[in-house]
């Protein structure tokens, strides 16, 4: 929680303000959800669900895989109109391997080599998402969130960006789903398999968002 808070701290400072703002000219998008990486990651999830141990727990989201992964429209045209919120400055690779701590137990944040211009709420859904796949007890998503924005809230006084909390809570739950079903497919196959139905069961209900559900 007082990580999310602090990932609002830094996500305030930049939202919506990538130009002019005195950040280096290098700096760049990730990558972007393209049909190749699409295509690339249909692959992956179909030779996860060759696995004896998961076919039964991959069996009833195979239609919605292939719906958003390889139809038209797929995750690669949905994307630029789910992905709702400003640019702003992202750590890229947000995970608690990442945070070490300082002499008096502060956070200290490392290994900026994916910094890059995204949704802040790729940071804090990958952060949550690493948690969740690592351990057995889920964080706390929900009060993270409202850490989160309670900070934006907090700075919109003070000149920072003034989000409704529904905006973000629809664009992290896009975030979680888009990373879920692009980036984590190479490396689910490395978790036990509890904690891949887990994430699998995740997924499920993020899919079955009142939002999303039409796009199934």
């Amino acid at each position: 929680v007082e990580v999310a808070r602090q990932l609002g701290h830094l996500h305030a400072a930049f939202w919506g303000k990538t130009t002019g703002s005195g950040l280096p000219l290098w700096l760049g998008p990730g990558p972007a959800v393209t049909p190749e990486r699409c295509q690339a990651a249909a692959h992956s999830w179909r030779a996860l669900g060759e696995r004896d141990d998961l076919r039964d727990a991959l069996d009833p989201l195979r239609p919605s895989l292939k719906r958003l992964l390889v139809s038209i429209p797929s995750l690669a045209e949905l994307d630029p109109h789910l992905a709702t919120t400003a640019l702003t400055l992202c750590h890229g690779d947000f995970h608690a391997g990442n945070l070490l701590r300082g002499p008096v137990g502060e956070w200290i944040w490392a290994d900026w080599q994916e910094v890059r211009l995204a949704p802040g709420v790729d940071d804090l859904a990958f952060f949550w998402q690493r948690a969740f796949a690592e351990t057995d007890t889920p964080p706390p998503l929900d009060a993270m969130v409202e850490s989160y924005v309670a900070t934006l809230a907090a700075l919109a006084t003070e000149g920072g960006p003034v989000v409704a909390h529904d905006r973000i809570d629809r664009a992290l739950a896009w975030a979680e789903l888009r990373l879920w079903l692009v980036e984590w497919p190479r490396y689910l196959g490395h978790l036990p398999t509890p904690r891949i139905e887990r994430v699998l069961q995740r997924i499920d209900t993020l899919i079955r968002r009142p939002e999303f559900e039409r796009h199934r």
